[in-house]
């Protein structure tokens, strides 16, 4: 069975939204490949007019948008399930377990403490 291009797109849609909606596994993670081409940006000069260029250049090249997107997709799921960054090496900050998880529900238990964030157990 031969299958049209419009069904072959939309299969192909199908299974590329499945693919970004399952292999994510829901970390927030700290995206430093990212952080680590803004740093090379804020570093690179003084000026804000060439902090701006640079940005642009570096946006419409797609470097910004590729790191964000490998960050999103294969960083933060590694540093999700080994605990650590592979990009700066350091490891992954977790909420500790046992306080709430906002500072709402704190005080919904009567204390004022705020959530502590630790990092994670090797």
């Amino acid at each position: 069975m031969k299958l049209s291009s419009r069904w072959r797109r939309t299969l192909g849609s199908l299974l590329l939204a499945g693919f970004c909606l399952f292999s994510g596994p829901g970390c927030l993670g700290r995206f430093a490949l990212t952080a680590s081409v803004t740093k090379f940006n804020l570093e690179t000069t003084e000026s804000q007019w060439g902090r701006e260029f640079l940005f642009l250049a570096l946006y419409i090249v797609p470097v910004y948008p590729f790191c964000a997107f490998a960050d999103l997709l294969v960083v933060n799921s590694i540093e999700f399930w080994t605990e650590t960054n592979p990009v700066d090496g350091e490891k992954a900050i977790t909420l500790s377990q046992g306080t709430p998880a906002t500072p709402a529900q704190s005080q919904r238990q009567g204390s004022a403490a705020q959530p502590t964030v630790a990092a994670a157990a090797p």
